[in-house]
Order: structure tokens, then C-alpha cells, then sequence
């Protein structure tokens, strides 16, 4: 793989679960020589969850560096710099934390929306497709997919580049795939 100089300030990823996107983040900063930080919000709560983690940890090298913050209001994300590129997996487990913990969401929403702003790193935002799906029968599901569907919609608002990943291939939305 080829190395990308001229990264987006912030890229998202979306798709299906299980459709690619994740190892297509991964692959997408590994072609970066900046400083590789992955922001996980999943908890290790079951055997697939944990699984799960381990594979992500596996695809990765050595080069990275690991913050688990899965009520994250992004301020972390000051923290770096422009020599620095962010792997944020995934928005939306992170909505679910945020659900299950009972977080007010408008103001944590947009606290997260304005330290992701305010970061000077490169960041790449990785998110499921919330409206691809059935509708979901009971409050707490559709609940989920509603405010899913706002939040990415917010986050592609100040996306440079935003692709679709569809059985592993990408198809660019919004921007262009740096070169």
C-alpha cells in the first residue's frame, strides 16, 4: 500500500455491519506516517464483543497507540496534533454507551462535535448505516436508529471526505480520496 501525505481533517466511514468498514479505516490510516491513535468505545461486555476486539487489535501493528474512552465527550481529541491521525471505532457503539448510561445526548453530542472541530489532528470516524435497515419494533431500538441517523448526519456536515464501505469496497460520498 501507498502512503498518503495529505490526509482529511476528518473523515467518515459508514456501512452495513460487517460490510468492510472497519478494516478499510484501518487500512485507509496505516497508509499514513503520522502517529496512529486508535480511540476504541466498545467494552469487552461478552464473548463476541471480545472477540471482536481482539481482531481489531490483531489487524493492527505495533505502531499504535490504544485510548479506551467509551463515554468519550472527545475532549481527548485536543490532546493531539497535526502529526497525528485518530481512528475513532465506533460512533456507533459510542451511542449506545452513551444510551445504556443514560447521557444526556444533546449536550454530549455537541461537546463531542465541537472538540472534534477544534482537534488539529487527522481523524477518521468510523459508524454504521442507521437507515438502511427495518424499522425497529420497540422504543429503545428505534430510539437508537433515530439518533444514530442525527448524529452521523451531524458529523458528515464537517466531514471532508465521507465513503461508503459495501462488501469491503468504498464509494466516495463526499470529498475525494486523497492520492
Amino acid at each position: 500500500m501507498f502512503e498518503i501525505i495529505d490526509y482529511p481533517k476528518c473523515t467518515f466511514v459508514t456501512g452495513g455491519i460487517s460490510s468492510g468498514k472497519s478494516l478499510w479505516a484501518e487500512d485507509f490510516v496505516n497508509t499514513s506516517n503520522k502517529s496512529k491513535i486508535y480511540l476504541a468505545t466498545a467494552q469487552p461486555i461478552d464473548n463476541e464483543l471480545r472477540e471482536k476486539i481482539k481482531l481489531h487489535r490483531s489487524r493492527r501493528g505495533s505502531d499504535w497507540r490504544l485510548l479506551e474512552d467509551p463515554y468519550t465527550d472527545g475532549k481527548i481529541l485536543s490532546d493531539y496534533g497535526e502529526g497525528d491521525i485518530i481512528l475513532f471505532e465506533c460512533l456507533s457503539t459510542w451511542l449506545g454507551n452513551l444510551l445504556y448510561k443514560k447521557i444526556n445526548l444533546k449536550d454530549h453530542m455537541r461537546n463531542f462535535l465541537e472538540n472534534l472541530q477544534g482537534s488539529k489532528a487527522s481523524i477518521v470516524i468510523v459508524s454504521v448505516e442507521s437507515g438502511s435497515g427495518v424499522i425497529p419494533l420497540n422504543d429503545a431500538s428505534r430510539t437508537f436508529v433515530k439518533e444514530l441517523g442525527c448524529l452521523n448526519q451531524s458529523i458528515v456536515k464537517v466531514s471532508d471526505l465521507v465513503v461508503l464501505v459495501t462488501a469491503g469496497l468504498p464509494l466516495t460520498l463526499k470529498g475525494h480520496l486523497p492520492q
